[in-house]
C-alpha cells in the first residue's frame, strides 16, 4: 500500500488558511529539533523484575531507568529537569523499545546535578 505524504499538504494549507499574516510569521517544515542525535547519558534496564538490588541507588530501580548527570557548568536544574523528562517521552515512544514493552511502561529517571 502506498503511503500519502500528509505533511506536504498540511503545510501548504495551514499557510493558506494564514496567508494574510505571512509577513509576520515564518513556516518551518518538519523543524529539526537538535543538530545531534538526542542520547541520554546512561539508560539501565532491569532484566529480571524480582531481583532485589541493594545498593543504595538500585534500590528504586524500575524496569527502564535514565540517569542524566548535570555539572555546575551544564544546564541549569530546571532545564537539565526538563530536558531529561523529553528524554523519558521520546523513550516511551520510541518505535524500537516499543517493541520491548508490554502493558504500562514502568520508567525511572535520576538527574544528578553537582553542586559546588
Amino acid at each position: 500500500m502506498e503511503r500519502i505524504a500528509w505533511h506536504p499538504a498540511f503545510v501548504e494549507a495551514i499557510q493558506l488558511e494564514l496567508e494574510e499574516y505571512r509577513d509576520f510569521l515564518e513556516f518551518m517544515a518538519e523543524y529539526q529539533l537538535t543538530s545531534e542525535p538526542l542520547q541520554m547519558d546512561v539508560l539501565i534496564v532491569k532484566k529480571v523484575s524480582n531481583v532485589k538490588i541493594s545498593k543504595n541507588i538500585g534500590q528504586i530501580f524500575q524496569k527502564y531507568n535514565v540517569i542524566e548527570y548535570k555539572s555546575p557548568e551544564n544546564d541549569a536544574p530546571v532545564s537539565g529537569y526538563g530536558k531529561t523528562q523529553s528524554f523519558l517521552c521520546v523513550l516511551f515512544l520510541s518505535s524500537y523499545l516499543l517493541r520491548f514493552l508490554r502493558g504500562f511502561a514502568i520508567i525511572t529517571f535520576l538527574l544528578q546535578i553537582e553542586i559546588e
